[in-house]
């Protein structure tokens, strides 16, 4: 066989030409292979799927032994290759999680899109900036202290709420979807977004538009913590909103015990000792509002603050099923507490009579 290279030819002989055929086969056969394998979806997946977390900072090598070791593509070689053939694309770190059988090929997307692991969280209404926290760090997504010294930033809400004291109020407990390794930064963000949205959708056309938006959200705040039953929260808004006219202490329990987390001394109750702890934001010693909200509350409890219910009620009080009474006099409500105090007594005596009495280890059969 003679091969033209400038004016020259040169002969190959019948040994080499069939050498140089046979490479060409194999390299031909070897990306034939290589194709199929890339398509092909590989690994025994579990029906939970295999999670897979990428470094930042990774090489294709390191990629590729990783997934090869997760039994997810059946050689780090080929996977290697495929990611040389997109080498103008970046392969994305994260979190992933792969489910059903996969090609490389789809892996190869999947990367190339960081389609990372989205972790789903919710967060419920009345939760505080310290409990959003510890529910973050719980999930894994960010520590409880990274949080909170974000969260102690009002800058996100000045557009809204110039005096907020920090993010408390305005991170709407909602479900999230959040990857891991996302920062806290962002994280308040988006449930500032979902803040703004939920505000937007409200009626802002109420008679106490006096109390500017912080006023209304630290109003919705405390309405929040001090009842769960929905149709309640317009009546409990129209005792605080009479208190405030009359000039009157709101006296909310949910005030001191968010004093007390402040200050690191919060131990699960209420102590009379505790309705005198020295904190602007306890309602029994001050007048008015706390300086900022005391939680992040839900749609319902900002249009309870919004179009409270009209009543002469100045006191409330738990009822032991749940709900609460109402009442416009001292009177009224001394009877109230009496009747809660009553009824949570044969409520302790009925638990004590269905319990089995205790049996010393030595009369026990």
């Amino acid at each position: 066989m003679d091969i033209p290279v400038g004016n020259k030819k040169f002969e190959l002989s019948r040994g080499q030409a069939t050498a140089i055929l046979a490479v060409l086969f194999v390299g031909l056969v070897g990306l034939y292979g290589l194709r199929r394998d890339w398509g092909a979806a590989y690994g025994k997946i579990p029906k939970e799927g295999i999670v897979v977390q990428i470094p930042r900072g990774s090489s294709h090598r390191e990629i590729a032994e990783l997934l090869a070791a997760k039994g997810l593509v059946r050689s780090s070689l080929s996977f290697r290759i495929l990611a040389a053939r997109n080498f103008r694309r970046t392969l994305h770190a994260g979190e992933y999680m792969f489910e059903g059988r996969l090609s490389p090929k789809q892996i190869m997307r999947m990367l190339i899109m960081g389609r990372v692991y989205l972790h789903s969280v919710t967060v419920p209404e009345g939760y505080t900036i310290f409990e959003i926290a510890d529910l973050l760090e719980k999930e894994g997504l960010a520590t409880s202290k990274d949080f909170l010294e974000m969260a102690s930033d009002p800058t996100l809400v000045r557009y809204l709420a110039p005096g907020a004291p920090n993010l408390e109020g305005f991170l709407f407990p909602d479900t999230y979807k959040f990857p891991k390794g996302i920062p806290p930064r962002r994280i308040a963000e988006t449930m500032v977004k979902r803040f703004r949205v939920a505000w937007s959708k409200l009626s802002q056309d109420h008679s106490d538009a006096h109390l500017g938006p912080l006023g209304i959200v630290t109003m919705a705040s405390l309405i929040e913590r001090e009842t769960a039953v929905a149709e309640e929260r317009p009546r409990v808004a129209s005792v605080f909103y009479n208190r405030l006219q009359d000039q009157v202490a709101l006296g909310c329990d949910p005030t001191v015990i968010y004093a007390l987390r402040l200050a690191h001394q919060y131990r699960g109750s209420l102590s009379s000792a505790d309705m005198h702890f020295a904190s602007p934001y306890n309602t029994y010693l001050h007048r008015g509002l706390p300086p900022g909200p005391i939680a992040n509350p839900g749609a319902a409890s900002l249009r309870a603050a919004l179009e409270p219910e009209k009543t002469n009620f100045l006191y409330f009080v738990a009822d032991a099923q749940g709900r609460h009474a109402f009442s416009r006099t001292l009177l009224e409500h001394n009877r109230n507490v009496m009747r809660y105090r009553q009824r949570r007594a044969e409520m302790n005596r009925e638990q004590a009579d269905a319990e089995p009495p205790l049996v010393p280890d030595h009369q026990q059969p």
